[in-house]
């Protein structure tokens, strides 16, 4: 089985380097999702992130006690992502712009 791109990361640089990797990132997909849920109240999306990350932290607890390794919980969140990715970007609709001829 092959290492997801999180394992390699720790595995080449160590924990402290991969930390690092996880805050950039997180730094630069937030700012999207906050502009994206901006009609919500903002305890609602911050207590749905805290209960996502709970229960992400202990299935891949539970992963790593049953087999070993993190590598299939890597893989089911990779994959979750991206259906909740797609699914958003159906969502989203372009805004709707009025066309005004121009004055002569």
């Amino acid at each position: 089985m092959t290492t997801p791109p999180g394992g390699v990361l720790v595995d080449r640089h160590g924990w402290r380097s991969a930390s690092w990797a996880v805050s950039l990132s997180a730094l630069a997909v937030v700012p999207r999702v906050l502009l994206l849920l901006r009609e919500r109240p903002a305890d609602v999306v911050f207590a749905s992130h805290q209960i996502g990350a709970g229960i992400a932290a202990a299935a891949a607890g539970l992963v790593r006690s049953s087999l070993g390794s993190y590598d299939l919980a890597w893989y089911a969140a990779a994959a979750v992502l991206c259906l909740l990715a797609a699914g958003l970007s159906l969502a989203v609709r372009p805004p709707v712009r009025s066309f005004r001829p121009a004055l002569s």
